[in-house]
């Protein structure tokens, strides 16, 4: 092992292909707090979050085999969970929420205490917004916004056209504009 230098994941991966425990250990390492925060942004309980960081990783060990490198493996990684949150979601009838994934900046003139308490508020709001937001235009808005994902990586991840992604996207933005048009009334929102 080299000192000093962060083993790329090609080669981590290529640990775990072979069997290495320290490839896995190290793979688990650098992505557990990715995985567990996707999770918990689209199941919005961290029980279940651990539960399925962990059915992540042992699907992992199983199937690491399977990536072939067509993608970033964090882009089929954030798949992984995504199709980890679904088949628990189709296994059970749960009645968890998905908590803010998306803060817009507002009240940028007000000191710093009463921005605190307005950024709050407003995420409060925006989280019940997305409550209301149907599955399928909530999943993409989580994976832009709290993983960072381009629309190709999550069109990669949730097995959809960029087409359909970006159509999602914007149709999110628009309902959850409509769900939220009461902060604009309110002045909440600049």
């Amino acid at each position: 092992m080299q000192r000093g230098k962060q083993k790329s994941i090609e080669e981590i991966l290529q640990r775990c292909r072979e069997g290495d425990p320290e490839g896995f250990r190290e793979l688990f390492e650098r992505y557990r707090d990715q995985v567990w925060s996707v999770a918990f942004h689209l199941s919005r309980n961290a029980d279940l979050a651990e539960d399925l960081t962990q059915q992540v990783f042992l699907k992992l060990f199983d199937k690491v085999k399977l990536f072939r490198g067509q993608s970033q493996f964090s882009t089929w990684l954030y798949r992984v969970v995504v199709n980890a949150f679904l088949d628990h979601k189709r296994r059970r009838r749960p009645d968890y929420q998905l908590e803010d994934a998306v803060v817009a900046p507002a009240l940028q003139r007000e000191p710093a205490q009463e921005r605190r308490l307005a950024r709050q508020e407003l995420s409060s709001e925006v989280r019940r917004g997305l409550l209301q937001l149907s599955e399928k235009l909530r999943t993409p808005l989580v994976l832009r916004y709290l993983a960072g994902l381009s629309y190709q990586e999550i069109a990669q991840a949730m097995d959809l056209s960029p087409g359909t992604v970006a159509s999602r996207i914007s149709r999110g933005h628009a309902k959850l504009a409509q769900v939220l048009s009461h902060l604009r009334d309110a002045g909440l929102e600049d």
